[in-house]
């Protein structure tokens, strides 16, 4: 079984591929649960129980160490839904901050030993906080089993406390130092940080795989280097092979092509014939070997994530039967009240609104029974993201209710009634949608109007830019005042169109978060450049430009629409790639810090020392400045890395750190390359293409069933008494927004709005009963955008079954699923 993720998924909520009645589950009916009964104490409330299986299966935590007791229970809550996740992610990142004003500190950024002492004594401190309430929660004082995972906590706290004793006996000698290497572990151990720790896992397990290859490669390397060493070493006017150290060196480098093709010029000038030695090495290690390292690492990847997505669906089903069961302890074909969900809900989310529980409950009520079953409460964290408005009011989004349908309405309830729609079309507006205003910002006429002021604002831009000079800048001011007129034009569109569609619905879109991103940003840089002698407004003011990429969407090929839609789609999920480089940079950096600090650096002092022409300083030459690629102190550290990872002229910089410190550190730079640009940015790449495969999926998807949709075909409509439901997959193609959401709607009656207490309901009760239909409802439209998740669900569609019958088969034999699926 695939191995236990600590991770929250907060980003990612589950959802379903879109069909009859909105989820994957409706055909596959699992009418038996595990005899295994969730253990509820007397003294727990059965509700905070459910919730807490709820967040168990959302975060993806054994199910086997759910809290048993009360005082357990309020331990949970601490741990993982309070404040106390927040601290702790602070006080992590300030741990590892403390390499900033430590020896050796970033100029003007050092702190007194005292007070990095006591930062340090709170950290720790805050550390085992932790680890002790994860001991309560597991009740290890009573039975002294240690939880999982808290062994090496306990051992990295061990370092890390003899790491504070050596800091305040040798505070000023970074050597000393080298044990805060570890600090990263404390960042991995927090909650909110479990995204980070599970690609790490996954990292790790690439490296296990692709160890053969990395070996092979240092072999190869190997051979070419003797052969190299005994073909050009007897050459005097060839420096790069004089011994085997300096031909195994340049032909590594060689692998990353950044020497090339000064590496075999000497050579080629004595012998022509020494270009097919560099030609066949070229050829089978750069084109063979790198690109073969590429296709088993997304291999492996590629592998781990469809089995973290078994296991990731299968727990949180597990985690949903759990729940049901505490609800309906009476008997399994009661089903789940409205009363019962609500204080559950109240136990899950507590800031979940009246109107938002209801919603929420008649979206997985799609029988209208009033009770829910277990098939429907499986679909709980499919909708537990939507955004919910009342339809047919001024949203931004196109409404399905036709002018006929908007005059048969009318008609049949009076003018009393058509007030009230026109004052559900009004919802939060102050101009109603068949308005002069709210038509006009709808229209692509207004789209065109804004892509026009960006291409001449770019236009404007360039030519300055053309005749912009160090000693051509007289005219500064009358660019910012021209600057100044296109940030009031863009101002007064966003809250033209924030009003119009209201800026909730507004902000939901990504191309309008990109306006107003770069308008306040373009607006704060203006006021630097009025205050401050720096020119930052024009540098900003054009990157609007890319909002001219989305022209390209009216192409009729589909390729930019697919690379948009993944951009879209993997940016809010790149962080935990970019927290992952951020701790593997911490490790190299203190590392270089401990080892390599005041070496490169004194290249251009240091008369003896020979470290290339990179580090000649020659005033009006474009080469030189190499110093600054040191270990000197965090900062140059992590801007070295980066350099580094980028991977062009990095044998310049480990030149220089070998010429002064030792030839052995190019060691160190090369396992910095192994494993950050052959193992973790290609990683990254894999992720990339997989999204990117994965979108092209659904984008085909989505186009069959709007297809069928144009051919008649059903639209999945579920009627009650109570409720209509639609579950659909559009992609709103009126507006400059290239994504696909799923939308759900709700038709709610009078009681309902009674309950949660909507205005309209007040208006439809003073009217007459012969003015009010006996079937007045208000709709209301629930959305969210199609994940990662939902990508996913697309993909391995073929898998979903075979996977929902094996967990039946583990089900109906009253088989444990605690630790089956984490």
């Amino acid at each position: 079984m695939p191995q236990r993720e600590d991770s929250d998924y907060e980003d990612d909520v589950p959802m379903s591929p879109i069909g009859a009645g909105g989820g994957i589950n409706d055909a596959r009916n699992m009418n038996t649960l595990p005899s295994v009964a969730p253990h509820v104490s007397e003294t727990n409330d059965p509700f905070r129980v459910a919730a807490v299986y709820l967040h168990e299966g959302r975060m993806n935590l054994k199910l086997s160490e759910h809290p048993r007791t009360s005082d357990q229970m309020d331990t949970w809550f601490l741990l993982r839904r309070s404040w106390f996740p927040y601290f702790d992610l602070f006080m992590a990142l300030l741990y590892m901050c403390l390499a900033i004003v430590e020896a050796p500190a970033v100029k003007g950024a050092s702190l007194p030993v005292s007070v990095i002492v006591a930062i340090q004594t709170t950290c720790l401190a805050t550390n085992l906080l932790q680890i002790f309430l994860k001991f309560r929660i597991a009740g290890s004082f009573q039975t002294g089993r240690v939880p999982k995972g808290c062994n090496w906590q306990l051992t990295v706290v061990f370092i890390l406390t003899i790491d504070l004793i050596i800091y305040m006996v040798h505070s000023v000698d970074p050597k000393w130092h080298v044990l805060r290497v570890f600090r990263p572990a404390y960042l991995l151990s927090c909650q909110k940080a479990s995204e980070i720790r599970r690609v790490l896992r996954q990292i790790i397990h690439v490296c296990y795989e692709v160890i053969e290859m990395m070996i092979f490669l240092f072999f190869y390397v190997g051979v070419f280097s003797v052969a190299a060493t005994f073909l050009f070493a007897s050459d005097d006017e060839d420096s790069f092979f004089h011994n085997l150290g300096d031909s195994y060196t340049q032909l590594f480098v060689l692998i990353t092509t950044c020497n090339y093709p000064s590496v075999m010029l000497p050579a080629f000038t004595i012998n022509q014939g020494a270009f097919f030695f560099f030609f066949v090495f070229i050829v089978i290690g750069i084109y063979f070997i790198l690109n073969l390292i590429l296709a088993i690492v997304y291999k492996f990847y590629t592998e781990a994530e469809r089995a973290k997505f078994r296991q990731r669906f299968l727990h949180q089903r597990a985690a949903i039967r759990r729940a049901y069961k505490v609800l309906t302890k009476n008997g399994y074909d009661s089903g789940i009240s409205m009363a019962q969900f609500r204080l559950c809900m109240k136990q899950y989310r507590s800031r979940f609104t009246e109107k938002q529980i209801v919603l929420f409950y008649h979206s997985l009520n799609r029988s209208g029974s009033g009770a829910l079953s277990l098939e429907e409460f499986y679909d709980f964290f499919e909708f537990l993201q939507l955004r919910w408005h009342r339809k047919g009011y001024s949203e931004g989004v196109p409404t399905r209710l036709d002018d006929e349908d908007v005059r048969k309405r009318s008609d049949s309830v009076g003018s009393a009634m058509s007030t009230v729609w026109n004052l559900g079309l009004l919802s939060h507006d102050v101009i109603r949608k068949d308005s002069f205003l709210s038509r006009l910002v709808r229209s692509h006429w207004i789209d065109a109007v804004s892509d026009m002021v960006v291409f001449l604002q770019a236009v404007f831009l360039t030519y300055r830019a053309s005749i912009y000079s160090s000693v051509h800048h007289e005219s500064e001011k009358d660019m910012n005042k021209i600057i100044l007129g296109f940030l009031v034009y863009f101002t007064v569109e966003i809250l033209v169109k924030g009003t119009l569609l209201t800026f909730r619905t507004y902000w939901f879109y990504s191309w309008h978060r990109f306006d107003v991103f770069f308008t306040v940003v373009g607006w704060i840089t203006l006021a630097v450049d009025y205050c401050t002698p720096f020119h930052s407004a024009a540098s900003v003011v054009i990157l609007r430009a890319f909002r001219l990429s989305s022209l390209l969407t009216m192409s009729s090929r589909k390729t930019f629409t697919h690379i948009m839609t993944t951009a879209i789609t993997i940016t809010p999920r790149m962080v935990r790639f970019a927290g992952t480089l951020f701790c593997t940079y911490y490790v190299f950096a203190i590392i270089g810090m401990t080892f390599l600090a005041d070496t490169a650096s004194t290249c251009a002092s240091d008369l003896h020392t020979d470290c290339g022409l990179p580090y000649a300083y020659i005033p009006g030459q474009n080469f030189g400045h190499y110093q600054e690629m040191n270990f000197n102190d965090v900062w140059h550290a992590y801007v070295t890395l980066f350099t580094l990872m980028v991977v062009n002229d990095w044998n310049n910089t480990m030149g220089g750190h070998a010429a002064t410190a030792t030839t052995w550190s190019r060691a160190f730079f090369m396992l910095f390359y192994v494993f950050t640009v052959l193992v973790v940015v290609n990683v990254v790449l894999a992720y990339v293409l997989e999204m990117f495969q994965i979108v092209v999926v659904g984008q085909q998807v989505k186009e069959r069933k709007q297809a069928d949709r144009a051919q008649g075909a059903d639209v999945f409509v579920l009627n009650s008494d109570a409720q209509n439901m639609t579950t659909s997959v559009d992609e709103y193609d009126d507006l400059p927004e290239i994504s696909t959401a799923t939308t759900v709607e709700v038709q709610l009656s009078l009681e309902d709005l009674r309950e949660i207490g909507d205005p309209t309901e007040k208006d439809l009760r003073r009217m007459s009963a012969a003015d009010r239909p006996g079937d007045a409802f208000v709709t209301y439209e629930g959305m969210h955008r199609m994940s990662q998740y939902t990508l996913y669900l697309i993909l391995f569609h073929d898998s979903l079954d075979k996977w929902i019958e094996t967990e039946t088969h583990l089900v109906t034999a009253d088989v444990d699923d605690s630790d089956i699926y984490a």
